[in-house]
Parts: C-alpha cells; sequence; structure tokens
C-alpha cells in the first residue's frame, strides 16, 4: 500500500462501524472520490490476505470497518507509525550508509538496523535506485551477498553532498564526526574567507563544511578520488590555488592526515564554485579565469529576460551585481561538474513559471555557445534574482490612473479642484474636467479608471469617488482609499483561462503511457485545426525534453515555440489516473499554444495558472467534472 492507502486505513481504524462517505474520505485525503475508491479495492485485497480488519459498504451511509482480531490491528498500527516516522529521511539514511560503505551491505542488516518490513525496505530500496540515477551511479543487488553502490568515486561524493536532510537539523556527514571538529572546520572557513576577502555566503560556507568532511571521511577509508590530468593541471594554474594550499594545510593539521594533489584539486573547484556575497568589482578578482565568461553569460541573460518579459532589466544595478556572482560561481560548479543542489527548485517552478519557463528557454539556446546545460537546479537560482528584479520594477513604476472630473460649479472651481488633484495624486492623470451631462459621452470616447466628482453619479462604472470642491483632508484620504482599490484591482485582475479555453481543446478522462504521448496527441489535434504550425508538435516534445514542464500541485503546462503558433490557445486534459511526470504527480495539463505578439498577456495566465497549482479543493472539482460545459463553469 502506499502512503494515501495506509492514511485510508487508520482513518477508517479511527472510527470502527462508523459509516463514512467517501466524500468526505477524499477530502481528509485531499483526493478525488474515484481516487478512494481505488485505494478501497486495495484495501479489500489487504483484508483478504491478512484477514484481520473486514471493509463493509453501505450504500447511502458509505465505508465503514469491522476489525476482528485488536492484536493484529495494534501491531499493525504500531508498525505503520514506525514506518511513516522514518519514510521521510530512512531514505537518505539508507542511502549513505551504502553509498560509505567499502563492502556489500546486507538487506538484513538494513532491516533490522532501521526497524523496517521486507516490503518497505524494498520501497526504499527502488525509491533510491531512481534518486541515484541522474548521478549516474546504480545499486547493485546480489542474493546472498548484499547491497553495493556502483560508480566513479566523484559521483559517490555528488551524490553523498546532495542526500536531503531534515531543514534546522545537521547533516547526515556532521553528524558522523566529533562537533569539535566540525565547528574547528567552520572557523577555519571563515578565517580563510576573511583573510582572501572571499565573502562567502553561509549557505557557500555550509556547502564547504559538507565537502570537506566528507572527502576527510572518504581518505580515511582509502576512497582514492581520481580526476582528468588536464584539469588537475590547470586548477594548480589557476590563480587562487596557492592559497588553496594554504587551506590544505590548515585541514591536514585538523584532522591529522595527508590529503593527495587530486583532493586539493577538487576542493579549489568547490572553492571557486562557491557563492558569495559582495559584487565583483576588485581588479584582482576581475582577472580570475571564467570572469569574462560570467560576465557575458550575465549581459546576455539580462539582455534576453529584457526582450522576452518586454521590461527594462538593463538599468537595475543590484540584478546585475547579484547575477554576474551567482554566474561566475555557477559556471565554475558546471565547467568542473560539482554537485548542484536547491532544495527550492520545485517551489521555485511552482510560484514562478513564467519567469523559470523563459530561462528554460535561453539557457538551452546559450548552450552550444556555453559548453554546457545549465540544470533546472541552477535556472531556479536565476528566477529568483530576476523575480526579485521583477518585483523591483513593478514597485518603481506605480501606474498612472486616468481620471475625469465631474465638477458642477463651473470652470473657475473645476480648474481650482484640478490643480488641487494633481498636486495630492501625481500618479493621477487628470484627462478632463466635464460638466455631468456630458459624462456619458466622454465616457464613449475616452477609456477611463476612476471619476471624481462633486456631485453623486448614478454611473456603477467606472468606480466613482464624491469629494467636496475644496478637496479637504477627508476627501484626500477617501480618494487615496479610492486609488488604491482600483490600482490593486488593476494589478490582481486575472485573465480567465476560459477566453483561451476552446470547448473542442477539452479533453476529459483520459489515460496516457507517457507525458509525450499526451503532448503529441494534443499537438497533433492543434495542428489539425489549423491554431499551430507543423513544427509546433516537434517544437513542444523537444521543449519537453529540455526540463520538466510539471510545475507542481498536480499540474503540468507543456508547450512548444510561439514562433508556431497561429491563434493563441489553450487545451485542458483532465486524467483518469495521476501520471508520473518526471516524478511528479499530475492528474490537469494546460497545453499551452500562445503567440508572441500576445507576449503582454504570458504572464498573467502563467499566474493564472501558478495560483490553480495552490486550489487543490477547485482543482478536485475540475476532475470530477464528465462534460466539457462543467468543465468550463469550474474553471
Amino acid at each position: 500500500m502506499n502512503e494515501r492507502q495506509q492514511l485510508l486505513l487508520e482513518l477508517l481504524l479511527a472510527a470502527p462501524k462508523t459509516y463514512q462517505p467517501t466524500k468526505v474520505l477524499a477530502e481528509k485525503l485531499a483526493c478525488s472520490e474515484r481516487t478512494v475508491r481505488n485505494d478501497l479495492s486495495v484495501l479489500e485485497e489487504k483484508c483478504e490476505e491478512e484477514a484481520w480488519f473486514t471493509l463493509l459498504r453501505e450504500p447511502g451511509k458509505g465505508i465503514s470497518l469491522s476489525v476482528s482480531d485488536e492484536i493484529a490491528k495494534q501491531r499493525y498500527l504500531q508498525t505503520s507509525a514506525k514506518e511513516n516516522e522514518l519514510t521521510a529521511g530512512s531514505m537518505a539514511l539508507i542511502g549513505f550508509d551504502l553509498l560509505m560503505a567499502t563492502e556489500p551491505t546486507p538487506m538484513s542488516q538494513l532491516k533490522q538496523r532501521y526497524y523496517l518490513s521486507s516490503t518497505h525496505l524494498r520501497t526504499l530500496i527502488d525509491e533510491l535506485i531512481e534518486w541515484l540515477h541522474p548521478f549516474d551511479i546504480e545499486l547493485s543487488a546480489k542474493p546472498r551477498v548484499g547491497l553495493t553502490i556502483v560508480g566513479s568515486e566523484v559521483n559517490k561524493r555528488r551524490a553523498l553532498a546532495a542526500l536531503p536532510h531534515e531543514a534546522g537539523r545537521s547533516s547526515l556527514i556532521e553528524n558522523e564526526m566529533r562537533s569539535y571538529e566540525v565547528n574547528a572546520l567552520k572557523h577555519i572557513l571563515m578565517s580563510f574567507s576573511e583573510d582572501y576577502a572571499l565573502s562567502f555566503t553561509d549557505e557557500s560556507i555550509q556547502r564547504l563544511v559538507i565537502h570537506i568532511l566528507l572527502m576527510i571521511k572518504r581518505v580515511k577509508l582509502k576512497q582514492a578520488l581520481q580526476l582528468p590530468e588536464e584539469d588537475i593541471l590547470s586548477i594548480q594554474q589557476h590563480p587562487v590555488y596557492p592559497t588553496i594550499l594554504e587551506l590544505r594545510q590548515s585541514i591536514e593539521s585538523l584532522f591529522s592526515l595527508v590529503l593527495k594533489d587530486a583532493e586539493v584539486v577538487y576542493l579549489a573547484m568547490h572553492i571557486l564554485g562557491s557563492k558569495l556575497n559582495q559584487p565583483i568589482d576588485s581588479e584582482e578578482f576581475l582577472q580570475l579565469e571564467g570572469e569574462k565568461q560570467a560576465e557575458q553569460l550575465t549581459a546576455l541573460l539580462i539582455e534576453q529576460l529584457s526582450k522576452k518579459t518586454m521590461m527594462d532589466f538593463k538599468e537595475d544595478r543590484h540584478l546585475h551585481e547579484g547575477l554576474q556572482v551567482h554566474v561566475y560561481a555557477a559556471v565554475h560548479r558546471l565547467r568542473y561538474d560539482l554537485p548542484v543542489n536547491n532544495p527550492l527548485t520545485k517551489e521555485i517552478k511552482q510560484l514562478y513559471p513564467f519567469l523559470f519557463d523563459l530561462l528554460i528557454e535561453v539557457v538551452t539556446d546559450l548552450e552550444p555557445t556555453l559548453g554546457f546545460l545549465i540544470p533546472e537546479a541552477e535556472v531556479a537560482y536565476l528566477t529568483l534574482h530576476f523575480q526579485a528584479a521583477l518585483e523591483r520594477l513593478d514597485k518603481d513604476q506605480p501606474r498612472e490612473l486616468s481620471v475625469v472630473v465631474v465638477c458642477h460649479m463651473g470652470i473657475g472651481v473645476s480648474e481650482i479642484l484640478k490643480a488641487r488633484l494633481m498636486r495630492a495624486f501625481p500618479t493621477l492623470v487628470i484627462k478632463a474636467t466635464v460638466p455631468e451631462r456630458a459624462l456619458n459621452v466622454y465616457l464613449k470616447k475616452e477609456p477611463i479608471d476612476l471619476i471624481v466628482s462633486t456631485v453623486p453619479l448614478a454611473l456603477k462604472t467606472p468606480p466613482s469617488v464624491i469629494v467636496s470642491p475644496l478637496l479637504n483632508e477627508d476627501d484626500q484620504a477617501n480618494l487615496r482609499m479610492w486609488a488604491d482599490k482600483v490600482e490593486r484591482d488593476h494589478v490582481h485582475k486575472p485573465i480567465s483561462l476560459k477566453t483561451y479555453i476552446h470547448p473542442g481543446f477539452i479533453f476529459i478522462h483520459q489515460s496516457f503511457e507517457h507525458p509525450y504521448e499526451l503532448i503529441e496527441y494534443v499537438t497533433n489535434r492543434m495542428l489539425q485545426a489549423g491554431v499551430v504550425e507543423k513544427e509546433y508538435p516537434h517544437q513542444a516534445l523537444l521543449r519537453e525534453r529540455k526540463a520538466s514542464t510539471a510545475i507542481g500541485g498536480g499540474i503540468s503546462i507543456p508547450h512548444g515555440d510561439p514562433r508556431y503558433v497561429k491563434q493563441s490557445t489553450i487545451a485542458l486534459i483532465t486524467l483518469k489516473e495521476p501520471m508520473n511526470w518526471e516524478g511528479e504527480a499530475v492528474s490537469l495539463v494546460f497545453m499551452l499554444a500562445l503567440r508572441e505578439e500576445d507576449k503582454a498577456k504570458h504572464r498573467a495566465i502563467y499566474q493564472q495558472l501558478g495560483l490553480l497549482t495552490e486550489q487543490q479543493e477547485k482543482q478536485a472539482h475540475i476532475l470530477a467534472q464528465t462534460s466539457i460545459k462543467n468543465v468550463l463553469n469550474n474553471l
């Protein structure tokens, strides 16, 4: 049983002989009633296997359980609690043990050490195998011998450094070392940072601590590190290398060992790949290898994002400095294939899908120039830099509100009122002052955000605020409140997804074996309908291969190159069962085909889709619908 099915069983066990409707159970489990019904079938199979409980179904009343063996029930609950407690971190613990081991580890040893059942251990091993795959590492399981991690020493260390641990807790390698050694190493690194004015971030210090501790442990286990000879020679000729040799002496003294040249070179790679707090401005730093490339890449990123978002990022000094510092470190990390771990990648994709997606396009286009591919984790960090810049631009450029003034006291008083309004509210653009009788005619000719009137008006739109001709303090406060409300309504006014979703592109309760199959099917339907050009289906598949378009919260937003879109269209696909979309469980798919000419609206569309990832109840309503009309009504 999976975690949700275990929770369903525990919910029923907590209220024996009490009938609960599937709708109530679905709400408690945050899933659809269809999913609950499928899970109940799994529970029935378990009931037949173990025979200590019976599943009861009563039409009109719901589901209940009858327990025939209380001892078996308590044993199950105790085992389940222990396994649930370990689930979050046990994969990492097992991974750490196996990656550190110098000889095969019997499964019986792991079962005993972590109090795991055979079924649960196999589940965790499968999870570990999948997790290790991106590091080019395999897990070998031989009967009567045990489990062995197979891969290069560099890749093993990359995996060890990336193993997850609970926020706020020490890393797994820190727990293996003496506390005074860890504290002394942190002190050495901070002193090194200060002596050479490197200004490492706290995150960089922590990553260096983990790398060095892993290095020490692996050296003591006699696990030699092999690096290409050209990399060793290149780093040893680097201007920063003499300072690394001083750091080497401090580390060797602390841990009473001797580090080989390959280890020192690998340490230098990590130093060069570490993030800095300060901008790159000193002559010495500018002369370091890779800085010129970082400078050019920073300029290219800013130029491309300015074009794609139609926002002027070029004058943002904070963006340029922060981005160049990050890019400099990233270039070294990628050049030397150092581990890139960004625990926020999933959240960043979900919160800022618009910028993340644009950056994926940009860095993919730059790959031939750079000579390496920038992975999702790095793109997520870049996204944060541009998101902060975007928010600064939004803040620094308040939208001007178009206003018409209606005054019943003649031209002279109207002009005085207009002058006072302009002085008190610089962001108000006074388009005209008109008498009440001429207002309707004027509004038909000019778009207006707000009416400022000295008399009550019957109009409901645009909104109007009543003031006295002299615009006293109460009037100003009232007007300020109304202006803020109009601005908020404008900024947060959502673009309706329904505008772009045609009933002919809604596919209900579909089943596909793979995301590529879904993308190919839907884009070909778009091609047949004439809303995209013949290149679009292939381009959409290419985009998906670059990086997963799953943005979390059960939603994916595949798309292709806007140049091949004739008419902006969004297809909506609800899936009969959640699909594994590069590790994400996806139930709702929005296939986006958005024209370049509609670029100004792209950001708002992405924001709407990002918001939907947090609205699980709304998603459940959409997934439950069986007609196109009802799907549209629930959007």
